[in-house]
């Protein structure tokens, strides 16, 4: 049963306002480096203007799931709420009642409809769920990621928040390349040579093709929004705890694989980073080694 209408924003206010602010400037920051990606891509004119459109006029909207029955689970104080109990925490929006954050996410995760079958079953779900909803136009985040996640904290370092939400936000968008195929087809140049690119580069039949290219295309643009956030904040709380001893820019790929190996295949983790330019140049990585191969595919790149 949704949430009566209305007590989303009251919610979000009294519980989740810091997150959704991160999450409003990390979405920002993001689509601006997909227009510039856009504006200095291969794309022809007529179809840079209608991806800027998109990109301009995209709207971040919290949803509600509903749900095949009322959840109520027990929390730090045995005060047993549910989707539905959420209406309380307004009320007692001043009292100190903790989650059980990980009981309470797993549990609530088993039922939950947008969570794939294999996922729904194991009750695993690390990566933060977002919907790119194409038809509307608007990035959708629920109300549950936002009261729920963990992982994710605006007073965690930026390079943790980039790694874990903003390669989410990223890799979620980055399925506005698929709308390249219903335009130019599947088989016409340049995508073609793209496309062929990619394949050489998965050269295992274990995961998608297309998510594959979702992955590398969302690593690239949210480790360019996080060395935006870094140059205009340098200052800033960039380092993770016991990480001290590597580089903002290298704690941003430890994390982002430490992250992302939970819930997608570790070989398509690996191969995004080693087709990340970036990774090797914040790693020094040697010229042609594993993690830095000769060959790499940019999608959007001009060839």
């Amino acid at each position: 049963m949704p949430i009566q209408s209305g007590y989303i924003e009251k919610i979000i206010k009294g519980f989740a306002s810091k997150q959704l602010s991160l999450i409003e400037e990390m979405s920002q920051s993001i689509i601006a480096e997909y227009k510039n990606e856009m504006e200095n891509s291969w794309l022809n004119d007529e179809m840079k203007g209608i991806f800027l459109t998109r990109l301009n006029n995209l709207e971040l909207k919290i949803i509600n799931i509903r749900y095949e029955q009322a959840l109520t689970y027990e929390v730090s104080d045995n005060f047993v709420v549910g989707m539905i109990g959420l209406v309380n925490l307004v009320s007692f929006a001043r009292t100190n009642i903790r989650f059980k954050v990980a009981k309470y996410r797993r549990r609530l995760m088993l039922k939950e409809r947008y969570i794939g079958p294999a996922k729904r079953k194991s009750g695993q779900h690390l990566v933060p769920f977002i919907n790119y909803n194409v038809a509307d136009n608007r990035l959708e985040v629920p109300l549950a990621e936002l009261l729920t996640l963990p992982l994710f904290n605006p007073q965690l370092p930026m390079s943790w928040n980039y790694a874990y939400f903003g390669v989410a936000i990223s890799r979620e968008l980055s399925k506005l390349h698929l709308k390249v195929y219903s335009h130019f087809g599947r088989y016409s140049e340049p995508l073609f040579t793209k496309k062929n690119c990619f394949k050489r580069l998965r050269n295992h039949s274990m995961f998608n093709f297309d998510d594959l290219i979702d992955t590398c295309i969302g690593l690239k643009i949210a480790y360019k929004a996080f060395k935006r956030e870094l140059h205009a904040n340098p200052n800033g709380n960039h380092s993770i705890h016991r990480l001290s001893y590597a580089t903002p820019k290298q704690q941003f790929f430890i994390a982002y694989s430490a992250i992302y190996c939970e819930e997608t295949k570790p070989y398509e983790i690996q191969v995004s980073v080693a087709n990340s330019g970036s990774f090797a140049r914040a790693f020094n990585c040697e010229i042609n080694s594993p993690m830095n191969p000769m060959e790499k595919c940019d999608f959007w790149d001009k060839m």
